[in-house]
């Protein structure tokens, strides 16, 4: 990871390359240890966030547990193909109801 850069994506599909166009770290993949050892080592280089693919984001659960207590990384869920699957909204209506005590959705 290019040290000033704070920011990576990660999808199952090319389509995640289009952060690269951005100068974002990005990693193709399906495979959840690979995504494991990604996340670990770019929190560590000091990655404040990551984006990640909708489809993803629902396989790996346990691995952002590890970081769910912590600041950083945010990990945000996005509809990067074609499919949405309404993950990322769900995060934020969680993460609403958390801050304000019920659900305004």
């Amino acid at each position: 990871m290019n040290k000033s850069n704070k920011i990576c994506a990660i999808g199952e599909n090319n389509n995640i390359s289009i952060f690269k166009g951005i100068g974002v770290d990005t990693l193709v993949t399906d495979d959840i240890e690979e995504i494991d050892k990604y996340i670990f080592n770019m929190v560590k280089d000091g990655c404040k966030i990551v984006y990640i693919s909708e489809k993803l984001y629902s396989k790996i659960t346990e691995i952002l547990d590890k970081y769910k207590h912590k600041p950083f990384p945010v990990v945000i869920p996005i509809p990067i193909n074609e499919e949405v699957e309404g993950v990322g909204i769900e995060k934020v209506r969680k993460n609403v109801e958390k801050a304000i005590g019920f659900d305004i959705f």
